[in-house]
C-alpha cells in the first residue's frame, strides 16, 4: 500500500510541475505589434545575401498573423 502512496504522490508532483511550467498566454507580450522590422544587408542589392534577406522578410510578412506588423530590407 505504501508504494502506491507514493507512486499516486509522485505522479501528482509530476502533473503539477508540468502545470506550474507551462507558458500561459495571458502573460505573453506583444513586442512586434505594429512595428517594422529591418533587414539590414551590408551588401550591394542584387546580391546573394540580399535575396535570401528578401526571401526571409516575404516569409515573414506572409505570416503577418504572426507578427501583425511588416518587414522591410535595407541595402547598406
Amino acid at each position: 500500500m505504501g508504494a502506491k502512496v507514493r507512486l499516486c504522490v509522485a505522479f501528482g508532483v509530476v502533473f503539477f510541475l508540468f502545470g506550474v511550467s507551462t507558458p500561459i498566454p495571458i502573460f505573453a507580450q506583444d513586442f512586434y505589434k505594429r512595428k517594422t522590422i529591418r533587414f539590414v544587408v551590408g551588401f550591394a542589392a542584387g546580391g546573394g545575401y540580399d535575396l535570401a534577406a528578401r526571401v526571409v522578410s516575404r516569409h515573414m510578412q506572409e505570416a503577418s498573423r504572426f507578427l501583425d506588423g511588416e518587414a522591410e530590407n535595407v541595402n547598406r
